[in-house]
């Protein structure tokens, strides 16, 4: 467990990248949530890329601690994000998880991608949109 971590970069604010590696425990999870409330506190919007190449799916508790934060902490989601964007190795769980949201769509907007490349081309375009500035997105990825 000693190399089990959730980063959360802010290095190319407004985009923050949240990277689950190994199995992250409780502890892990929650100290991840109050990063986030903290990003909540410069009262900015901002975009979040989550990579889950790193990680498992996490344990049915877990699962459990991030549907009842996200739903305790739903009006300030709303309030401050741009939209998440999550990169997914399976092409089986991203076909899924886009169904699912053509049926039940969240309140912020949510992509699926299968690489690091197309979640900065989405969030360069998503900045753009938002009249912010997608350079900043070269930070995360030197060639873009």
């Amino acid at each position: 467990m000693g190399r089990s971590r959730i980063d959360v970069d802010t290095s190319a604010w407004p985009v923050v990248v949240i990277t689950p590696h190994g199995e992250a425990s409780d502890a892990q999870y929650l100290e991840m949530f109050r990063k986030i409330e903290d990003l909540w506190k410069r009262k900015e919007k901002f975009l979040t890329i989550t990579d889950t190449r790193f990680t498992s799916v996490g344990s049915a508790r877990q699962r459990q601690l991030i549907g009842d934060w996200m739903k305790k902490n739903e009006s300030l989601t709303n309030q401050y994000s741009l939209g998440s964007i999550i990169i997914l190795s399976s092409a089986i769980v991203r076909g899924a998880l886009t169904a699912i949201n053509w049926i039940a769509q969240p309140s912020v907007p949510s992509v699926y991608v299968a690489t690091p490349e197309e979640a900065y081309d989405r969030a360069r375009r998503l900045l753009v949109v938002q009249g912010l500035d997608p350079n900043v997105v070269r930070r995360l990825h030197r060639t873009g």
